[in-house]
């Protein structure tokens, strides 16, 4: 079982390694997590047949002071009814660069702060002195 705190995050995936591209942005790597089998997008059905791996990167909600972006492999699954396909990642919808947390978050501040500062907010998270206070 894993113990990782981030592994509550991205279904059927692990953080394989994490850098800081500055001060305030985060970039975690991900690696399929051996023990779930990829989905087929087309008839939801697990599929080791994997036909190629190319690798994305995409924007998550901010975690504590740090923007985030995540490197997220994506499989392209040879399934013998539906040909070749993209795997279903549930928090990852088609070729959305945003996961579904940032969408639902932004949504959500949406009502509640005037779209000016909410760009400001998205862009550029909350510096550590306003944590604190």
């Amino acid at each position: 079982m894993d113990a990782t705190p981030l592994c509550l995050f991205w279904k059927g995936f692990t953080v394989a390694h994490h850098e800081f591209l500055d001060p305030q942005t985060l970039r975690l790597q991900l690696e399929p997590d051996d023990r779930i089998p990829p989905v087929c997008s087309g008839c939801d059905h697990a599929c080791f047949l994997v036909h190629d791996v190319h690798r994305r990167r995409v924007r998550e909600a901010p975690l504590l002071i740090y923007r985030v972006e995540l490197d997220v492999p994506v499989r392209r699954l040879r399934y013998p009814l539906c040909g070749p396909t993209r795997e279903r990642i549930d928090w990852l919808p088609g070729r959305s660069p945003v996961t579904t947390t940032l969408r639902q978050w932004v949504e959500r501040l949406v009502t509640l702060l005037p779209i000016r500062h909410l760009i400001t907010h998205v862009d550029q998270p909350p510096s550590r002195q306003s944590v604190l206070n």
